[in-house]
């Protein structure tokens, strides 16, 4: 059904249509950018700089291209169908990639947010080979509902500032991983108020530290899985977590249930992948079973579970480097025993650096959480806007 005062149009009426050049540049330099698919995910606008390969004029020409002008809606038609990105400066592009030149019916803003809105419908009119295909009569034959310009524009404008609020959002969120990424290096290193230090083989460190063996502090507990008969989906006795393909933030998420466990992790124990990919990190929240995937480490009384989480996490790299096998990695249960931590004999030290680290950690998490509620909004006020379901208000 066609909203009052909208119409129906393709995208071959609304717009103008440039197609890639035949051969693929061979020589780069020059400044005319040179987009590929990879280049517009994540994007809904695309800057020169954003741009690894430029050309020169000379090379446009060679390779029997055209330029898409400024504020052309470039989209992909060969894969990964309808993904759409507006340009800001004129462009050539690969043989994955198709340039819509809007006419004055339509505004760039509002074909791309229509485009990937019908991302199914733009599917359906591609060719079926191997990989999906969308030639030039199926690009130019993309349905657009089209509210009046003034519409077009409000609709436009509410899109564009959710998408400037996650954008700002993923920046808060980049800018605390930066944050905490630093002030893990300086306490695994520094600790808090320590004014000597001594070298050792994991670098500089406090003097009152010492080097252990996760054994020294932890009971190592090896995963098992139970015979398949015993799973469930129904939520019927332990959460059971196979690898880090159940991990969370923190937590990991059960998927699988299982009656009969064999081995089991308790709560606050912090659950190792050690088979690939490895070194992944969490903590069981609840009693859980856990597969051969996986390894629990129970912290011994004396020592702070938040601590060692972070250490392991600081220092995941050296897991990656005794995992064993050519065609299976992993590590075993002696590379976990003798697994080097750093203890800060000062237990309150301990729970410092945990609580430092954890409270960032809660912030990240809670920004994720704000990030994921408004990209749900956008996509629910994108079914609504685009399809006149909810009609903006233009006086």
């Amino acid at each position: 059904m066609i909203p009052e005062g909208w119409i129906k149009e393709k995208t071959g009426i609304l717009c103008d249509s440039i197609v890639p050049g035949r051969n693929k540049p061979r020589n780069w330099g020059g400044d005319i950018p040179w987009i590929r698919t990879e280049d517009l995910n994540g994007r809904l606008f695309i800057k020169s700089e954003d741009i690894e390969f430029k050309l020169t004029k000379e090379e446009v020409k060679r390779a029997g291209g055209k330029l898409a002008p400024k504020n052309s809606v470039i989209m992909t038609c060969v894969g990964n169908l309808g993904i759409a990105s507006i340009i800001y400066q004129p462009s050539s592009m690969n043989q994955q990639l198709h340039a819509f030149v809007c006419k004055k019916e339509i505004i760039p803003l509002f074909l791309a947010y229509s485009i990937n809105y019908n991302k199914n419908k733009i599917i359906n009119l591609a060719q079926k080979t191997s990989v999906l295909y969308l030639n030039k009569d199926g690009c130019e034959s993309i349905p657009i509902l089209l509210p009046p310009l003034k519409e077009q524009e409000i609709i436009s404008s509410v899109l564009i500032n959710l998408d400037n609020m996650v954008f700002q959002t993923q920046k808060i969120i980049e800018n605390l991983h930066l944050l905490k990424r630093g002030l893990m290096q300086r306490l695994f290193t520094e600790g808090i108020g320590h004014t000597e230090f001594k070298e050792t083989k994991m670098g500089i460190i406090p003097k009152e530290w010492e080097i252990k063996k996760l054994s020294d502090i932890a009971k190592i507990i090896m995963g098992q899985s139970p015979p398949s008969s015993t799973y469930n989906t129904e939520s019927l006795g332990f959460p059971f977590y196979q690898g880090n393909a159940d991990f969370g933030y923190f937590y990991p998420k059960a998927k699988v249930w299982c009656n009969f466990p064999k081995k089991i992790a308790e709560p606050n124990d912090i659950l190792v992948s050690v088979r690939a990919p490895v070194g992944s990190i969490n903590i069981a929240e609840i009693q859980s079973c856990i597969g051969r995937g996986l390894s629990a480490v129970r912290i011994k009384k004396g020592n702070d579970v938040k601590y060692f989480y972070y250490f392991l996490n600081q220092f995941k790299g050296i897991f990656r480097l005794l995992q064993q096998g050519s065609t299976f990695e992993a590590i075993t249960k002696h590379d976990l025993i003798n697994f080097p931590v750093l203890l800060p004999q000062n237990h309150n030290e301990q729970v410092k650096i945990g609580i430092i680290l954890y409270n960032i950690d809660s912030i990240i998490l809670n920004e994720q959480i704000i990030k994921n509620k408004l990209k749900e909004i956008k996509k629910g006020l994108m079914q609504d806007l685009l399809s006149g379901k909810k009609r903006v208000n233009i006086n």
